[in-house]
C-alpha cells in the first residue's frame, strides 16, 4: 500500500512539473507574441496635407528615434510592449508636441497632427483625431457674441462672421481618422473680444454609422504648447460636449455623451 502510494505521488510530481514547465513556455511565448508594431502619417493639423520628410518621432522612454519619409510616413522597426507609450514628435517648421499612443497587439497605425509654427503663435488650437470609424466626426464650437447670441463654428460655416481670423474651422475631415482643426486668436493672454465670456467645444457623429469609442482624442493647445488631452470612450449618443473655454483659456471639462445637442451659451444660435 505504502508502495502504491509513493508511485501515486511521484507520478502526480512529474505530471504536474510537466504541466508547470508547458504552461511557463507557453505564456513566454504569449508575451513574446503580445507586442504591436507602430507606423503612421505625420500631417499638417491646418491643412491636413502630408508633412515633408524630416519629422522625427522619438520614443520618450528608450529613445528610439525615427523620421518621416517624403509623404509623411514613418515606423518603428522594434515592436513594443502592449500598453501606452510616450512619443515627442518635432520638425524644424512646426510646433513640436509629445503624444501618448495606446500599443495593441499586432499593427498599430496612427496619423499624428501637427501645427505650422505660424498657426501656433497667438492661437488655440483644437484638434480632434479618431479611427477608421465613425467615419465622419464633426467639430463644433460656440462663440459668444455679445450677452444674448452664441455664432456656430461648424463645417456649414467655417469662420466668425464678424472677424474671420477671430476662429475658424480649418480642416473637416469625412472619411475617418481626422484631423478636424478649430483655432481661436488668441492675443495678450485672451480670446480678445467680448471679454469674460465663454466658448463651448462639442463633437458630434455626424454619420452614425458606428459609435463613438476609445480612439477619439481631442487636444488642445495654447501658443503651441499642449494644454490637455481628452480621450475619447467607447458610448452610445451623437454629441460629446467636452468642454467648455473661458477667454483666458482655461478650460472646464464636461466629458458628457448625449442624443441631444449641447446647447447654446448665450441666447440664440447665429
Amino acid at each position: 500500500m505504502k508502495k502504491t502510494q509513493l508511485f501515486q505521488s511521484i507520478f502526480f510530481i512529474g505530471v504536474y512539473g510537466l504541466f508547470l514547465l508547458f504552461f511557463a513556455c507557453g505564456k513566454s511565448e504569449l508575451n513574446f507574441q503580445s507586442k504591436g508594431t507602430l507606423t503612421g502619417t505625420i500631417i499638417n493639423g491646418s491643412t491636413s496635407d502630408a508633412i515633408v520628410a524630416g519629422a522625427r518621432v522619438t520614443h520618450l522612454y528608450n529613445g528610439a528615434t525615427v523620421d518621416s519619409d517624403l509623404s509623411g510616413n514613418f515606423s518603428f522597426s522594434d515592436k513594443l510592449s502592449i500598453g501606452t507609450h510616450s512619443f515627442s514628435v518635432s520638425h524644424e517648421d512646426f510646433a513640436s508636441q509629445n503624444i501618448n499612443i495606446s500599443i495593441k497587439s499586432g499593427s498599430n497605425t496612427k496619423t499624428i497632427p501637427l501645427l505650422e509654427a505660424e498657426d501656433a503663435t497667438n492661437r488655440i488650437a483644437i484638434i480632434l483625431t479618431w479611427g477608421s470609424t465613425p467615419k465622419d466626426l464633426d467639430s463644433h464650437l460656440y462663440v459668444p457674441h455679445g450677452e444674448n447670441s452664441t455664432y456656430h463654428i461648424y463645417y456649414g460655416q467655417k469662420t466668425d462672421s464678424n472677424d474671420s481670423s477671430r476662429a475658424s474651422l480649418d480642416v473637416d475631415d469625412q472619411s475617418g481618422d481626422g484631423p478636424e482643426t478649430v483655432t481661436i486668436k488668441f492675443e495678450n493672454g485672451s480670446t480678445s473680444y467680448y471679454e469674460q465670456r465663454n466658448w463651448r467645444y462639442y463633437v458630434a457623429n455626424y454619420l452614425m454609422d458606428a459609435s463613438f469609442d476609445t480612439d477619439m482624442e481631442v487636444k488642445v493647445y495654447k501658443n503651441g504648447d499642449f494644454i490637455k488631452s481628452y480621450p475619447g470612450k467607447a458610448t452610445s449618443g451623437k454629441y460629446w460636449h467636452v468642454f467648455d473655454m473661458a477667454h483666458d483659456g482655461s478650460l472646464t471639462d464636461y466629458d458628457d455623451y448625449s442624443d441631444s445637442t449641447p446647447d447654446a451659451i448665450y441666447g440664440s444660435l447665429l
